[in-house]
């Protein structure tokens, strides 16, 4: 599987027990739909809200899913642009979105360590989406 922004390989990543898909090359993450509904079960974050959020302004990119092969839209959320697939539903940060986005969430947490291991998404996303 390659990455939609560098073509790079995505490799199998594994954070807090969930397993998502880091690119070897540029360091982005794509997230699919299986690993953000465990977020849901096992974190306090709402799906239908950051599926709402990222349906309210989409626009076109030429980046193609790595999944479903589909045209990426792109949703800016708290500064920071979400890429995902509106087929698969899958979610691509590269490596500065990540970057603003941990930021972001040590700020919200005061300086509480915001990474676990290689990333703990499921603490900035619900910090992006404001759980």
């Amino acid at each position: 599987m390659k990455c939609p922004k560098c073509d790079g390989d995505l490799l199998l990543e594994e954070a807090e027990g969930h397993i998502g898909k880091l690119c070897s090359k540029c360091e982005g993450i794509f997230l699919t739909e299986k690993y953000q509904l465990s977020l849901k079960h096992t974190y306090d974050f709402d799906i239908e809200e950051f599926r709402r959020l990222l349906e309210s302004c989409p626009k076109s990119t030429v980046y193609m899913c790595p999944i479903c092969s589909r045209h990426l839209k792109a949703t800016m959320i708290s500064d920071v642009e979400l890429d995902w697939c509106e087929l698969c539903k899958g979610v691509y940060f590269d490596k500065s979105e990540l970057k603003k986005a941990i930021t972001k969430c040590k700020d919200v947490t005061k300086g509480e360590k915001a990474v676990s291991g290689t990333i703990d998404v499921f603490t900035m996303l619900g910090l992006l989406v404001g759980n």
